[in-house]
Order: C-alpha cells, then structure tokens, then sequence
C-alpha cells in the first residue's frame, strides 16, 4: 500500500515498477538497461517485476536474475492485464518516488538521468514520446482520447499513455482504493490526476519498436480495450472530481 511516508526512505530513492507478461526474451536486456542507467543514480533502488500470470518462462528468468540484481523483487498474480499489473506494483512501492515503465524497451532508459534531475520542483516528471514508432491503429485511439478528455479536463500531459513515467509516491495516496479495484489502465488516470492537482512536466523521450516480441492487443482486441478503458476514465473522472475541486 501508498503509506504517508513513515516507511523508511531515503531523499533519493526509487522504486521501478514493470509489468510483465511473456517477455522471457525482453528481462535480461531491462535489467542490464536498469543496471547501467538507473541503478548508479538512486541512491536507494528497488525493482519490481509483477509478472502477470505468463505462460513462458519469464517468471522462471526473473527468479533466477535475483541474485545478480539484488535490488530486483518479483511478484506473481493470476493474468488480470497489464493495468492490474501495474496496480499491483504501484502498491507494494516502497521508495519515495516511482518509474514506471514497460518491459519491451521501446524507450531507452538512458533519458532516466535527465528525468531524475529535474523532478525536485515537481510531483511528476511524464515521458512524451517524441516520434511514435507505434502503427496507425495506435496513434489514431491516443489522438482520439485525447481530445475527448480534453473536454472533460482543463490541462493534459502532452503524452497521456506514454510507458515512462515519474512520480512522487505520496502524490498517489489519495488514488490507494482506486489502485486496489485493479484499474485497466492507472497509467493514463495517474497522469490525468496529477496534471490536474499536482505540479507535472513533460520531458521527450525518444520511442522506438520493441526487440522481441508482440503486441498482445490486436485490432479488435485494442477497440474493445479502448471503449472499455474510456468508460472507466469517465467513472475515474466522477470519483476524482472532488478532490481536484479542493
């Protein structure tokens, strides 16, 4: 759970959440990347793999990784999607600030070091995908989202979905329930919650197509997860509502 900061933590420390789900071949390759780029600059680091009930060996990998990585924590779940995922992981944090991110690496994680030196003034720093490799599909939904929430909020990031995100740990206290409904997607309602009651930036990061793997939302699969994950940004929005009056 998000506490108020009686947890034990240092000025400079970071938790990295990753949710994973069939990425066997993607875990080395993240955990070197986090290796070289993240883990020289947090003082205090954890890293938190929440595998999502995969059927190949990742779970298998990320165990075996621990005792190189001794900053590395893994947790298993029944498959509820990547949102639940997520979730889980915001939850069990401990550090005083959050990255999150995903497991394909379609943003190089050396954009980090900047991140982290400007976030003093701020409760979130939110990655903005400079030239989206995604295809069009993919561009077309964020456009539309986009611009449907934008007449429902008064400010959005420049890249509500973008997978590289820093955020202050107790800016999310207030959202502890909504996390624990296990949303379909907290990463786009964190960043709608912060630029609307926190103080935020958006810094580019470059975008680039994953190494291995797929896409596990096809085009059916991506409408249906669009108009559901729409619905629940509109109940998001009437739960939230209040406390960004105040």
């Amino acid at each position: 759970m998000i506490t108020d900061g009686s947890t034990p933590t240092t000025n400079e420390s970071l938790s990295v959440i990753v949710p994973i789900y069939n990425e066997v071949q993607s875990l080395c390759p993240l955990l070197e990347e986090i290796e070289k780029h993240i883990a020289p600059i947090a003082r205090e680091l954890e890293v938190i793999c929440v595998d999502d009930g995969s059927t190949d060996d990742s779970l298998r990998m990320l165990k075996s990784m621990t005792a190189k990585f001794p900053y590395l924590k893994v947790i298993r779940q029944k498959n509820q999607g990547h949102g639940a995922a997520l979730s889980s992981g915001i939850l069990s944090a401990k550090m005083q600030w959050l990255l999150l991110i995903d497991s394909d690496r379609e943003i190089p994680l050396e954009v980090f070091s900047k991140f982290w030196r400007d976030k003093s003034d701020f409760d979130a720093v939110f990655g903005a995908r400079k030239e989206r490799a995604d295809g069009a599909l993919r561009k077309w939904g964020s456009r539309f989202l986009r611009n449907v929430l934008g007449l429902f909020y008064s400010q959005l990031p420049r890249d509500l979905n973008c997978p590289f995100k820093l955020v202050r740990r107790e800016s999310l206290i207030p959202l502890n329930d909504w996390l624990k409904s296990l949303p379909l997607v907290p990463s786009i309602e964190i960043a709608l919650y912060v630029s609307q009651v926190g103080r935020h930036v958006s810094l580019g990061v470059d975008h680039k197509i994953r190494e291995f793997g797929e896409s596990h939302l096809k085009k059916l699969k991506f409408l249906k997860f669009g108009l559901r994950a729409f619905f629940e940004i509109l109940r998001f929005k009437m739960k939230t509502h209040q406390r960004e009056r105040t």
